[in-house]
């Protein structure tokens, strides 16, 4: 048996794929763009106008008032027990010295009787106080 020479292919020239470059581009102008905080300001030249006493309005508004209701019907009127010919005339003293402007909150157990929140809705009413919101809590 002779040993007959090892055959070798002739290397061809080398060759750059450009498919793959393209796909590393187009991954990095991706991720440059999406990276990118964008400052979007306006091309037009405005002048906003000045405002001097928008600090002094905020100071201006009144704190909000509070009603409280336990689960056992009892009424507190900024922290303090009343009754409810008491919550009447404090309401009242809200009213003459806000002029219906002070907002006032109502923070009611959820397992108070719906009466009682209709009987101080009811005062409110009464006394002409418009501005009542209702505390909540959200779902877990």
């Amino acid at each position: 048996m002779k040993k007959q020479p090892l055959k070798t292919a002739i290397p061809s020239a080398p060759r750059v794929e450009i498919i793959n470059l393209i796909d590393v581009l187009v991954t990095l102008i991706a991720f440059f763009l999406f990276s990118t905080v964008f400052i979007n300001r306006s091309s037009l030249d405005i002048q906003v106008p000045q405002v001097t006493n928008s600090l002094e309005q905020k100071q201006q508004q009144p704190k909000p008032a509070f009603i409280e209701i336990t689960k056992q019907s009892r009424f507190y009127y900024q922290k303090k027990f009343v009754t409810k010919k008491e919550l009447k005339q404090e309401l009242g003293k809200l009213y003459q010295n806000s002029g219906q402007k002070a907002p006032l909150i109502i923070a009611a157990d959820r397992g108070v009787a719906f009466q009682e929140i209709v009987a101080v809705l009811e005062i409110l009413q009464k006394i002409g106080l418009e501005q009542v919101g209702f505390t909540v809590r959200q779902k877990e």
